[in-house]
Formats: C-alpha cells, structure tokens, sequence
C-alpha cells in the first residue's frame, strides 16, 4: 500500500517536481514495458501491480491550485475528491480493450506461424530442387564417363586391330 507521494513517485522513476504529465507518461511506459501480454512468464510481475497503485495514488491525490500550479496533497490532508476517479483496470472499456489485445496477439501469433510454416514448405521445396539438379548433374557426369572409358576401350581395340594388320602385313 503506497503511503505517500515520495513513494509513488520514486516507484514511477520520478523526482518530487514531476508534473502530472510526467506521471503519466512514466505510468505508460512502465505499463507496457511489465504488462502480462507482453511477457513471456506465465505470472504477472509484481512491479506492474506497484506501479498501478503509485498512479492511481498520485491521480487521486493530485490538485490544482487556483493560480496554475499543480500539487500533490499528502495521505493526512483531507481528500474530497470523488474516490471514482480513473481506473486503470478493472472497468469494462479496459477489459474489453484487453481482450481485443489478446485477440489481436493471437492472430498475429496464428499468421506468423502460418508465414513460417509457408517459408519452411518453400525452403524445402528449393532444397529438393536443388537435390535433384545435382542428381541429374551426377548421372550426366557417370555417363560422361562411361562414355569415356568405352572410348579408350574402342580406341584400344582399334589400335590393337592396326598393330595386328601391321603384324599381318609384315609376315606376307
């Protein structure tokens, strides 16, 4: 439970003269940076609770003076605000922002992964085109040769038939 201003402040990461500008751009950022849709842990860190309640401390205690300064009244001084001031959660719009965030977390989850699984199946399919080019370049290359070892033979034939019909022509 947040007791006083120093409290709430120094939980947002402020200084004493923050204005309330500053108290809810710190409130936003800290927000989002702990907030449960973004984490990967399954729990809510403890943080984002502290930091809710600093915020809504400072909102209901914040005044402004009749000539423009803005101040910060203490837990003794008497509040006479409406204890119904800003909720950060809890009420129906933000429930149903949340679920739209989730929602939307999800679709974007659900094509991501379909955009993965299509550029698997495609490496794939390149992988296999590429698999088979090399098979087909391989068996060109045995045929090659093949084509050349037959040729040395009949090339050895022939010479043998030249040397013989030489022998042959000699004897006569």
């Amino acid at each position: 439970m947040i007791k006083s201003k120093e409290e709430a402040l120094r939980l947002l990461g402020l200084s004493a003269t923050a204005s309330k500008q500053d108290v809810r751009e710190a409130y936003r950022c800290l927000s989002k940076m702990l907030h449960p849709d973004n984490s990967i842990q399954s729990e809510v860190n403890p943080r984002f609770y502290e930091i809710n309640e600093a915020y809504e401390y400072l909102m209901n205690h914040w005044e402004e003076t009749s000539y423009g300064s803005k101040i910060i009244r203490g837990a003794g001084e008497r509040n006479y605000r409406s204890t119904s001031g800003p909720r950060v959660f809890g009420d129906s719009i933000s429930h149903f922002r949340q679920e739209e965030h989730r929602k939307d977390l999800r679709k974007k989850r659900e094509f991501d992964e379909r955009s993965r699984q299509a550029h698997e199946q495609k490496l794939k399919q390149v992988l296999d085109e590429g698999k088979a080019i090399r098979e087909r370049k391989e068996e060109e290359e045995r045929k090659k040769e093949s084509v050349m070892r037959a040729m040395k033979s009949i090339k050895a034939i022939l010479a043998a038939r030249v040397i013989e019909d030489y022998l042959d022509q000699t004897k006569k």
